[in-house]
């Protein structure tokens, strides 16, 4: 089956919420837009990961970072020693060999899936495709922490399955459906 698209006003590449419901009471998880029609077997899937289960929410850029100029950050073993210093810049998740949840420098973005907040640290996925986790700052000057919600609602599209998750007129699963005219929003 083939996924729709709602495209939405904000700057981003995901969606909010809008009302649909997942039947968790979560947020449906993020997708990425490049993904190819049909779908790999769930081994064979690349990253990232469709599930949002078992994750806070993201660590990304903070509005207050100057992207022209880039910005460093540090990333730290379990252990709270420097593990990586990283310059935001195009070429940084090659040279660094990072794979991030999202990674678009023309888009000024840099998306890590967080874990949990342990201390003074996020600790975060920073190679979807081996698992790597590495502790992020929580005063990191450039990176903030977004919940999902959060994260979500500041998105310009979200993919969805308009059969298996219908748009709804509140983010209930009881709430009265909303037709989707995919001539209007595909």
């Amino acid at each position: 089956m083939r996924k729709r698209y709602l495209i939405l006003a904000a700057w981003s590449l995901y969606g909010p919420k809008l009302a649909c419901n997942n039947g968790g009471g979560e947020a449906p998880a993020p997708t990425r837009t490049d993904k190819p029609a049909s779908r790999p077997a769930a081994k064979d899937r690349p990253y990232p990961p469709d599930n949002i289960s078992g994750f806070a929410g993201v660590v990304q850029i903070s509005d207050t970072a100057h992207y022209s100029d880039g910005f460093d950050f540090v990333l730290y073993s379990k252990d709270s020693t420097g593990w990586k210093k990283l310059r935001f810049s195009p070429g940084m998740a090659d040279s660094a060999g990072l794979m991030s949840y999202l990674f678009n420098y023309d888009h000024n973005l840099i998306v890590f899936r967080c874990l949990e907040r342990k201390g003074d640290y996020f600790r975060v996925v920073v190679d979807e495709k081996h698992g790597l986790q590495r502790l992020i700052s929580v005063h990191e000057k450039y990176l903030m922490f977004q919940s999902w919600p959060q994260h979500l609602q500041g998105a310009y599209a979200v993919e969805f399955d308009a059969k298996n998750d219908p748009l709804r007129k509140s983010p209930d699963d009881l709430a009265e459906k909303v037709a989707f005219d995919k001539e209007r929003y595909w």
